[in-house]
């Protein structure tokens, strides 16, 4: 039984270091071969096009610079270890909230790491619809948006 919950963490801290690492690779491209607001089309309705999101996921109040605060900036990672803490003790029980909890922690810190590294964070995945942009993110959105899902499918929210 020892040996199962060993491999299971293994498994799980290996499968959430390999989410991190993708999303940081990821932004690194980004910063290595975009300059900001440069744009690339790569289908008729997706582009990678690389800003700097200075507010929350998906550029929510990224207009007003919230984290130019040094306080606001503190309060921000206080409230994500906080959250990282009780997320973790909430999620580890069974298969579903496992998922749930690698996605949320992963996303988190990805963005968690641009926030303390850059004081922003590498957005660059554009999708729209004619003229219609959704906001710009990027693979820790992602993986924070799959971790929703995963917590609204096992309380049958959806």
């Amino acid at each position: 039984m020892k040996k199962f919950l060993f491999n299971k963490k293994i498994y799980i801290l290996l499968l959430i270091i390999l989410i991190i690492y993708i999303d940081y690779f990821s932004k690194i491209l980004i910063l290595k071969n975009f300059k900001i607001n440069q744009k690339k089309i790569i289908l008729s309705n997706f582009n990678i096009f690389y800003v700097q999101n200075h507010g929350l996921m998906f550029e929510i109040f990224s207009k007003k610079n919230i984290f130019q605060n040094n306080y606001l900036y503190k309060i921000y990672i206080i409230f994500t270890c906080i959250i990282i803490y009780k997320i973790y003790y909430f999620f580890k029980t069974n298969k579903i909230n496992i998922y749930t909890f690698i996605f949320l922690f992963s996303g988190a810190i990805g963005n968690f790491i641009d926030r303390i590294k850059y004081k922003f964070v590498i957005d660059f995945i554009d999708f729209h619809y004619k003229n219609v942009h959704f906001p710009i993110f990027n693979l820790s959105d992602i993986s924070i948006i799959l971790g929703v899902i995963f917590f609204f499918k096992k309380n049958n929210f959806l």
